[in-house]
This record gives C-alpha cells, structure tokens and sequence, in this order.
C-alpha cells in the first residue's frame, strides 16, 4: 500500500479477485463510461462515415442523429423551450416543395420550425457555412413564399 501523498499508485491484479468482485468492477466500470456518455453527448462512438467537407460532425441526442453538432445542440434549446411554453408545434426537418409552374425544381428542407407564443411562423436553419446550393433554395423559398423567411443560426449556448 503506497503512503499518503505518495505520487506511486498500486492497482489492483483483477484476475487474482473472485468472479463477484471481477463482476462489481466492470459494472463500476461500465456505469462510469455510461455516466461520461450522458455529460458529452458527443463523445458517442458514430458509425465510421466519410469525413464532412465542412467539419460537420453528425450527433446523436434523443437517439436523434443530427447532422452538425450545432444542430443538435438547437434542437435542445428548443425542446427545452417548448417544455417551458415559450414555443409550440416543433417540427424537425420541415419540408418545403419549390415548383415553379407546377414543376418540382426542388424541396428546401429546414432544420427547424415551430410556432412562438404569439402564434408567430419561424423557419430555422442551423448554419456553420452557407453553400452555394443552400443560398439557392433560400432565394427560391422567399421568392415563391414570400410570407416565410429562414432564420440563421450560427452558434447556440445551451
């Protein structure tokens, strides 16, 4: 046994413990690496996936799997306030057909959209970087509906 303010640690030899003993760590063990999990949602081993072009990294909270951390992280905003009454009729990736003389040219599909308490329409997109094809669908979005508008979001505190 190492003294007191000793900067050596002695471990324990697990296989010479019986087989509760072995069972009651790797329980401690594993509940510690749960715990951790739940902390940092992101910390979540992701399946192997090609590498994002714009440093997006997909995440998982609600086993909802987000395409960007920063959406993940809207979206707990906004359940939080949604719990609280602050917003209603929370919609994840709402979809918006685009025609143009009854030609689909497109779908935009948002990341959020939801309904403030004084019954306001708020269409979000979590945005880290504009792509040329998102100020596109954005344009064509306003232009054929010109009552919406796309709300940006580029960082959020939870």
């Amino acid at each position: 046994m190492a003294r007191r303010g000793s900067s050596k640690r002695q471990g324990v030899h697990v296989p010479s413990l019986g087989p509760s003993a072995q069972r009651q760590i790797e329980a401690f063990l594993i509940a510690q690496r749960e715990l951790k999990l739940l902390r940092n949602p992101a910390l979540v081993p992701q399946p192997d996936q090609p590498k994002s072009k714009y440093r997006a990294r997909r995440t998982v909270v609600d086993g909802i799997s987000f395409a960007s951390a920063l959406e993940a992280k809207r979206w707990t905003v906004l359940r939080q306030r949604e719990r609280l009454g602050l917003i209603r009729e929370l919609v994840r990736q709402p979809k918006f057909p685009l025609r143009v003389n009854d030609v689909l040219v497109c779908t935009y599909i948002g990341d959020f959209s939801y309904r403030t308490s004084q019954g306001t329409f708020v269409l979000e997109d979590a945005k880290g970087y504009l792509t040329d094809v998102y100020k596109l669908k954005k344009r064509l979005l306003e232009a054929l509906h010109p009552n919406l508008r796309i709300t940006e979001v580029k960082s959020c505190q939870v």
